[in-house]
């Protein structure tokens, strides 16, 4: 089974979208699930937060995968109450993990992020790697945050304790499921995604995901 950790309802696909399109037996953990946030303003929780899962569902749909609400409230709606967000969230992944069979969790690596619902899902990706095994984890570039980050400098700083793999997708398809989160994606992160996927060497459009030396 495939596990990917996605801060909030979009994460997965913005980051690892390509991919996704094409994996089965993938299974999207969303933690801070309770929103009030849409791409032109904040606004009601009780009304943008089925509207963002509804969002999700149609996703899912569409290339068969399963998702997972764990509804702890995101960043706007909390009261600096991050200790027990993140308790919360370490609680409830585990509830949602079968460790029967084989088993790969795909974590956010929140390198240039400052957003703190993916800093928090980091540590507790980390936090989560004592239990089920290094060897388990797969570590993703969160977009579009990571965009702004100099790809050179990101590759030494992260190449110290990991190595990464490129992963060719079909870039057309991810941008089709990325504009599904009508309430999230506008001109300028449809941009982001795509130019920051685009490698131009090889002429291709990637994602990387990194995993830590044995």
């Amino acid at each position: 089974m495939i596990y990917v950790l996605s801060p909030h309802i979009d994460d997965a696909i913005f980051s690892l979208g390509g991919m996704l399109a094409k994996m089965q037996n993938v299974r999207v953990i969303n933690i801070f699930s309770r929103s009030n946030y849409t791409i032109t303003g904040l606004g009601d929780p009780n009304q943008i937060t089925p509207m963002r899962k509804l969002e999700e569902l149609e996703v899912c749909t569409a290339i068969g995968m399963r998702s997972t609400f764990l509804d702890v409230p995101e960043r706007n709606l909390r009261d600096n109450q991050d200790i027990e967000a993140e308790w919360d969230a370490i609680k409830g992944i585990r509830k949602e993990i079968c460790t029967d069979g084989d088993l790969t969790i795909y974590a956010p690596l929140a390198f240039g992020c400052s957003h703190i619902d993916h800093i928090i899902t980091k540590r507790v990706a980390e936090k989560l790697e004592e239990i089920y095994g290094a060897h388990r984890f797969v570590w993703y570039e969160d977009l579009p945050y990571v965009c702004s980050v100099d790809p050179q400098k990101e590759t030494q700083y992260l190449a110290e304790t990991m190595c990464d793999r490129l992963h060719v997708i079909d870039i057309h398809a991810k941008m089709e499921l990325v504009n599904m989160y009508k309430s999230q994606v506008d001109k300028n992160i449809s941009k982001l995604l795509t130019v920051y996927a685009y490698e131009k060497e090889e002429n291709r459009y990637i994602e990387r995901t990194w995993t830590k030396y044995k």
